[in-house]
C-alpha cells in the first residue's frame, strides 16, 4: 500500500492559512519572480516527474497553488520558500524535495532536538540549564501530543513512508519558522515540551544568523559512558574488522566509491581475512548508509555470494531508520543472495521513485531535487516483489535501546554475536513461486542426481549475479530447462505459471533419463501452449498438480507448496 499523507492538501490550505504571519508586500518584481517559480515548479513537477500525481490526485495540487497565490503578495520570503517545499511535499516521493538551507539559515532555531529511540520520541538534545532531561520521552509540544506533531509537519515533509517521515521530522524539529509554518507554535510563542515525567521546559528561540550568544548545547552523545567498535564513523566510506573469533563487521557508510581505497581493493582484504580466519558469521551494516549508487558493493558481493551459497558464512545485513536509497537496495541484495536482514524498519523503501536530477529556480534561487525513474525493485529482486512502496521490514527485529547507548553498546550486534541458532529464510509455503526459485530448485534436483549442473554466468539484464538462484538460472538456460523472456531478460523474479512449472520439470525428467508421459484429460488442453502441453498432463497423470473439475488452468501461478509436490516427481 502506498504511504498517504494524513493530511489533504484542502485542510492544509485551512489548517495554514491562519499560522503564516502577514508581512509589508514585497515589491512587484518579487511578486512576479515568485509567481514564475511557483508554475515553474509546478510545471516541472508535471511534466518531468516519472509519477506526479500516483499519491496526490492533480486537483490537490491545484488546490494548494490557489492557496499559495492567494498570499503570494503579502507573506516573507522564508513562509513562500516553506509554501513550495509543501507543493513537492504533495507528491509523496522521499527523493523529490527543495533545498531550503539558504532560506533556513538566517531564521530561528530553539536550542533541541528530539529522537526516535527505541518506541519512543526523547529529548536528544537541548541547552545545558536543562541537560538532566535529556533521554527523557517527550510526550507533548505546546499542548499538541507528538502524535499530533507528526501530524500538522507531516505536509511539509517530503516522505513515501511513516520511517521517512518520522527521520525528517527529527531534523526540521526546532525550526522556529517550520513550526509556525504548520501550525505548532505562534510567532512570538516560546516552545514548551512536556516530558514523561509531567515536567516542562520551555525554550526561546535563537537567531541562527547571529550565534555568538547561544548557551552551550548538550546532547546524548555526550552522556555516553563508553563507544562501540560497531560506532559510526561519520566520514568513512566503509572499514572491516573482526569482532569475536567467528564474527566479521564491515561498516559501509556510503554507496561511494573510497578514492583512497577502491572498492576491489577493500573487497581484496576482505577476502583475505575471511581466508586467513575461522570467520563463519559477516555483518554487514547500512544503519547509517543513505545511498548513491546501488553498484558500488557489487564487486564485495559477488566475492561473498559463494560462500553464502555453499553455507560457509551466514550473511546479515544490519538495517535501520536510516538505511535509504541505494542503501535500501543494497539490503534487498544481501536478502536476494541468501543472507538475512536485522534491525529496524527503514526509511527507505522497497519500490520507490529515485535516480535524482536537480534544478533550480531562477528567482528564489531553491534548488529542487527531483526524481526521474521509479524503481520497481519487485520487478528485478525475488525478496522484493509484491511489496511495493514500503519500508523495508527485517528478518529479525532488534532496536537500540536507550540504556546500551549511553552504556557505548551495540544492541544490534551485541544480539547477533550471541545468537546460536543459524539464520533461516521464513518458508512461506503459500506464497509465490518465482521463475528464479524453481530453476534453482531443479539445479539442486539435477546435481544431487548426478547430473553436472555446473555452467557459465549468462548476461542478463534482470538477473542479480549474486542471487542465491543465479547458478540455476544460469543452468536452467544452458540445458534447455527454461527459456529467457527476450531482449537478454529472464524476469527470475515472476510468478511462474503452472505451465511454465509443469514444462521446467519435465525437461528436467527428460534429462536426468527418465521418460515423463501422461495421458490426463484436461478439459481446458485447447488454451495450453503446444510446448507445454504434454508436460502438463504428465504432471497431472504422475499426481504433480491438481485440476479443478478436469482443468489445468495454464496461467495461473504455483505457490511455493505447489512447487514443492511438482519437484518430488524428480528422482
Amino acid at each position: 500500500m502506498r504511504f498517504a499523507k494524513t493530511v489533504t492538501a484542502l485542510a492544509l490550505a485551512c489548517s495554514l492559512a491562519l499560522a503564516i504571519p502577514t508581512f509589508a508586500a514585497p515589491a512587484a518584481e518579487e511578486q512576479a519572480g515568485r509567481q514564475e517559480d511557483l508554475e515553474l515548479l509546478y510545471q516541472t513537477i508535471r511534466d518531468r516527474h516519472p509519477g506526479p500525481f500516483t499519491n496526490t490526485p492533480e486537483q490537490e495540487f491545484l488546490a494548494r497553488i490557489a492557496q499559495i497565490e492567494a498570499r503570494i503578495d503579502t507573506e516573507d520570503s522564508m513562509s513562500f520558500g516553506l509554501d513550495l517545499q509543501s507543493l513537492a511535499a504533495l507528491i509523496g516521493d522521499s527523493h523529490t524535495t527543495t533545498n531550503l538551507n539558504s532560506i533556513l539559515s538566517s531564521g530561528h532555531m530553539f536550542p533541541v532536538s528530539v529522537k526516535w529511540m527505541d518506541g519512543d520520541w526523547v529529548l536528544y538534545q537541548v541547552d545545558a540549564s536543562h541537560q538532566g532531561a535529556l533521554g527523557q520521552q517527550v510526550t507533548s509540544v505546546n499542548g499538541f501530543s507528538m502524535d499530533q506533531v507528526q501530524e500538522k509537519m507531516a505536509p511539509l515533509i517530503s516522505a513515501d513512508n511513516e520511517i521517512k517521515l518520522r527521520r525528517q521530522l527529527s531534523q526540521v524539529f526546532g525550526h522556529q519558522e517550520i513550526m509556525v509554518y504548520c501550525g505548532l507554535i505562534k510567532p512570538e510563542e516560546d516552545l514548551t515540551l512536556t516530558l514523561e515525567n509531567g515536567t516542562s521546559i520551555t525554550l526561546s528561540p535563537l537567531s541562527m544568523q547571529d550565534q555568538s550568544g547561544w548557551p552551550e548545547i548538550n546532547g546524548l552523545s555526550q552522556q555516553r559512558q563508553g563507544s562501540a567498535p560497531t560506532d559510526y564513523q561519520k566520514g568513512t566510506y566503509y572499514f572491516s574488522l573482526p569482532l569475536d573469533s567467528r564474527t566479521y563487521y564491515i561498516q559501509y557508510n556510503q554507496c561511494m566509491e573510497d578514492p583512497e581505497l577502491p572498492m576491489e581493493t577493500f573487497t581484496a582484504q576482505v577476502m583475505a581475512d575471511l581466508e586467513q580466519g575461522s570467520y563463519s558469521v559477516l555483518l554487514l551494516d547500512l544503519r547509517n548508509n543513505g545511498g548513491g549508487s546501488d553498484g558500488v558493493i557489487i564487486p564485495l558481493l559477488m566475492e561473498l555470494a559463494p560462500l553464502v551459497r555453499s553455507g560457509e558464512l551466514e550473511l546479515w545485513g544490519l538495517v535501520g531508520e536510516a538505511t535509504f536509497s541505494s542503501a535500501s537496495i543494497n539490503a534487498l541484495e544481501i536478502r536476494e543472495m541468501g543472507g538475512g536482514l536485522a534491525g529496524e524498519p527503514t526509511s527507505g523503501s522497497v519500490d520507490h521513485f529515485g535516480s535524482t536530477g536537480s534544478f533550480t529556480l531562477p528567482n528564489t534561487g531553491v534548488r529542487v531535487s527531483m526524481s526521474t525513474k521509479f524503481i520497481d525493485t519487485g520487478t528485478l529482486l525475488e525478496c522484493a516483489a509484491g511489496l511495493g512502496v514500503e519500508p523495508i521490514q527485517p528478518d529479525v527485529t532488534v532496536y537500540q535501546t536507550l540504556e546500551d547507548y549511553l552504556a557505548g553498546q551495540d544492541t544490534l550486534v551485541d544480539a547477533l554475536c550471541a545468537r546460536t541458532e543459524p539464520f533461516q529464510p521464513q518458508e512461506r509455503p503459500d506464497a509465490p513461486l518465482s521463475r528464479g526459485r524453481l530453476t534453482e530448485l531443479l539445479r539442486q534436483a539435477a546435481e544431487q542426481a548426478g547430473l553436472d549442473t555446473q555452467a557459465p554466468m549468462q548476461s542478463l539484464s534482470d538477473l542479480l549475479p549474486c542471487a542465491w538462484y543465479a547458478p540455476g538460472v544460469c543452468w536452467a538456460l544452458s540445458s534447455g530447462v527454461a527459456s529467457g523472456t527476450g531482449e537478454a531478460m529472464f524476469q527470475a523474479s515472476r510468478p511462474v505459471t503452472r505451465q511454465e512449472g509443469a514444462a521446467m520439470v519435465w525437461q528436467t525428467a527428460r534429462l536426468l533419463g527418465m521418460s515423463p508421459s501422461g495421458t490426463a484429460e484436461l478439459t481446458d488442453a485447447g488454451s495450453i501452449a503446444s510446448w507445454a502441453l504434454d508436460a502438463a498432463q504428465w504432471a497431472v497423470s504422475a499426481g504433480g498438480l491438481d485440476t479443478q473439475n478436469g482443468a489445468f488452468h495454464p496461467q495461473d501461478t504455483l505457490t511455493r507448496a505447489e512447487g514443492e509436490a511438482l519437484l518430488s516427481l524428480l528422482p
